[in-house]
């Protein structure tokens, strides 16, 4: 330890910011809000010495040891810059200075700050600069702005989340609260959730929080909406998005009220529009890869001290083009389309969304109510309801005209989901802190058209109980869960109808802490045993997964899945130097995985690559590096590293559809400030991602593609005006327009990856 304050202390001297024996002025005070959250999940820094102080739950703050002189001080929110004073120290200072949630957009944090400080999971969440910066991508692009986060793509529209290795039915989505259950089983099955809904967006890294889910083995995802209005009075904000690539445009608008003679009564409604064409790679267009959505949401809010209840409803609505290049109608061809530099068919830009397609609809209604019960704890009842619509239309039509006329879907899917969630929590008494639930769930699904998985029945229920032990820094968690589930499918075999039913019956816990160091840094950790049953694909596909452009076949005598997690998180907030390291190992009995099977098969409706589910034993395991450096008050310098290892025991060999090595590195530099022009920004963003080598050999249609580097470049500024603060950003992705494909894209068999992109965003704030 004393070696490390010494390479501290060396850093510091080389970059200027050591200071004197007579620098021994002390500032201290108290930061105010307009709200009641707790304040210890933000940072004062005294930018011009390099000094710095976490903010203490009651908004206590103290610097040691300051020079006299002007000062810059900066209030920041995990390592957002959220407010800036300019102040003169010529003693001993005391300051009180009150922070406006609305207005510098910290109501982006509430779900963070309140759950990073009570919890012992590693969470990471969008900084309200990476939403902005980041408005009208999907959500699993959006994700891979943190750390760790990789996305399954499926062409360039269609995008899922990967944390360590693992997504799909591994990982949970929380949508406003809500579990998110849609087609959420297949690859090219993306998240039914409009970005624009999100006020936060966070990443729960590992199962290491049974209270989301027995099954969120690779992780949580937590989507949350603004809650309304926290103060009288409306406010509201447009988002507008262009896109060069593919010419795509999106508008979205919020707007959110509570009266003051109605105080405990807030209301929000929100709506987004997306529209986009054929995209195109460095050399050509994707044929029939247009997009377009319409969303809406709406809340009630009625908060009173002892009692609330929320009622919130939304709509999410797109079509999809299927990448018409990925659908082949021989053999011979689909080999020669494994080959080609350059697909067949069109190259022309087109809005027209044709055969292949995918049209979704998503429904979720929510009723949830809390109650105070005494002075000892809080019960929350969440029920949920989703309905899932999907058609999915092949690129040829039927033979016959007056069939083909009505245009009809080759495969409907309908499911819905009826969810009930019970939480108690217990407010801390002798150090002791937690909450006990109960989950239930039951689904229904049901197809019309060819049969790709069949109609099935989805129902369980799960009791959890979770206990926190605060002794001193140490902050110790320990949890346990049961859960049931049974699944009933219905189909069709030698002319009868089979219904055979899987019933599966286990159990998980979860033991973390959180240890603080010093004032500067913690260290987490956390063990967990977890479990999940396959799902209905992975036992009873059996055919086209037209939108994957793949033949699937499952396999009904899968064992569930049992997992062991262990991770670890270091993080350090030192002054001009945050650190976080996370280190993770999960150990798999019976993985259940996606093997290709050569040669491809053919079929009625055209040729098409194969895959098989598998189970085998296996171990994932990997490292999450993030660093920043704040240079000087103009220069800081951000580094991101993931690294990721899965093996197949049971083979002796390397496990399939790893993500690769990965490394980003971003410097941004503070511009100076103009009249009406504020926090102006320029940053250089530098992405590799190196080549997946380590794939058993001959296992795939293809070779792993190569290795490459993008470059990126941004440019936002906010703008004054007399009416409010519009933030407008400028970036361009793959700036010198790198021909590339990524191993984690179903669809590098056939093309590249996109082209450049010029994306102009625009933030206009309503009445803040």
């Amino acid at each position: 330890m004393k070696r490390f304050y010494t390479i501290i202390l060396v850093l510091s001297n080389l970059f200027g910011f050591s200071q004197t024996d007579s620098c021994t002025f002390i500032l201290d005070g108290t930061i105010h809000t307009d709200i009641e959250e707790p304040t210890n999940s933000l940072q004062i820094v005294l930018l011009n010495a390099q000094k710095g102080a976490r903010i203490a739950a009651d908004g206590s703050f103290l610097i040691n040891d300051i020079c006299k002189g002007n000062y810059t001080l900066q209030i920041r929110c995990f390592g957002e810059t959220v407010q800036e004073n300019e102040i003169t120290i010529q003693s001993d200072t005391s300051l009180s200075l009150l922070l406006d949630y609305h207005i510098h957009n910290l109501k982006e944090f509430e779900v963070i700050i309140d759950e990073n400080e009570q919890n012992t999971f590693i969470k990471n969440g969008l900084t309200p600069k990476q939403l902005n910066q980041t408005r009208g991508l999907s959500l699993g692009g959006m994700l891979e702005e943190i750390n760790g986060v990789r996305t399954l793509k499926t062409g360039n529209s269609i995008a899922k989340p990967i944390i360590h290795g693992l997504h799909s039915n591994r990982v949970l989505i929380l949508n406003n609260s809500i579990r998110q259950e849609g087609q959420q089983w297949g690859a090219e099955h993306a998240p039914e959730i409009d970005p624009f809904v999100s006020n936060s967006i966070s990443v729960v890294k590992g199962a290491n929080s049974i209270k989301y889910g027995f099954d969120a083995i690779g992780g949580v995802i937590l989507v949350e909406p603004t809650r309304g209005a926290k103060t009288a009075g409306t406010y509201g904000e447009v988002n507008l998005v262009g896109l060069s690539n593919g010419r795509q445009g999106a508008v979205s608008g919020s707007m959110h009220t509570r009266l003051k003679k109605l105080a405990a009564l807030s209301l929000s409604l929100q709506g987004s529009l997306k529209r986009g064409g054929n995209q195109h790679t460095p050399s050509y267009y994707l044929n029939n890869s247009g997009i377009k959505e319409t969303n809406f949401s709406t809340l009630v809010n009625w908060e009173k001290e002892n009692y609330g209840v929320e009622l919130f409803y939304s709509q999410f609505n797109t079509d999809l083009g299927i990448f018409s290049g990925s659908h082949i109608g021989n053999l011979t061809d689909l080999q020669n389309a494994f080959n080609l530099e350059k697909p067949l068919g069109e190259d022309k830009f087109s809005y027209e969304i044709d055969r292949p397609r995918q049209r979704i609809e998503h429904e979720l209604s929510k009723v949830s109510m809390y109650f105070k019960t005494g002075d000892i704890g809080k019960l929350n009842l969440v029920y949920g309801r989703q309905y899932n619509l999907r058609y999915e239309y092949d690129k040829d039509q039927s033979l016959n005209d007056s069939i083909a006329n009505l245009n009809r879907p080759d495969l409907q899917l309908e499911l819905t989901t009826h969810t009930v969630d019970i939480n108690w929590k217990h407010f801390a008494k002798k150090g002791f802190s937690g909450e006990i639930g109960l989950n239930s769930i039951y689904q229904k699904n049901t197809y019309t058209g060819r049969m790709f998985v069949p109609n099935f029945e989805n129902q369980g229920a799960g009791l959890f109980w979770i206990e926190r032990k605060t002794i001193k820094k140490l902050l110790l968690e320990g949890g346990l869960r049961v859960d049931y589930r049974r699944l009933q499918s219905f189909f069709w075999e030698n002319d009868e109808i089979q219904s055979p039913t899987n019933e599966y019956l286990d159990w998980a816990f979860n033991i973390g802490g959180r240890y603080s160091i010093n004032n500067f840094s913690s260290i987490r950790f956390n063990v967990a045993k977890t479990w999940r049953p396959p799902s209905i694909n992975e036992l009873y596909s059996d055919g086209l997964h037209h939108g994957a452009a793949a033949v699937e076949i499952g396999d009904a005598n899968l064992n569930q899945e049992d997992a062991l997690n262990t991770s670890i998180e270091y993080d350090l907030n030192y002054k001009w130097l945050r650190v976080n390291v996370q280190p993770y190992f999960n150990y798999f009995r019976n993985h259940i995985f996606l093997e290709p099977q050569l040669p491809p098969t053919l079929t009625i409706k055209g040729a098409f690559p194969t895959f098989i589910f598998k189970e085998t034993e296996a171990r994932i395991y990997g490292v999450d590096f993030f660093a920043e450096a704040q240079i000087n008050k103009v220069f800081s310098y951000v580094i991101n590293v993931s690294l990721l290892r899965g093996y197949n025991i049971s083979l002796n060999d390397h496990l399939l559809q790893m993500p690769a090595d990965n490394l980003k590195n971003r410097l941004n530099i503070s511009l100076p400030q103009c009249k009406g022009l504020t926090h102006n920004e320029f940053s250089i963003q530098h992405s590799f991602v190196a080549e997946q080598s380590r794939v058993p050999e001959n296992s795939d249609f293809i070779a792993p593609p190569n290795a490459y580097n993008l470059f990126d470049l941004t440019l936002s500024s906010e703008i004054t005006t007399p009416y409010s603060s519009v933030n407008v950003s400028i970036g361009v992705h793959n700036l010198f327009n790198t021909r590339y494909r990524d191993y984690l894209n179903r669809f590098r068999y056939y093309a590249d990856e996109l082209g450049r992109n010029i994306s102009v965003r625009i933030k206009i704030p309503i009445n803040q």
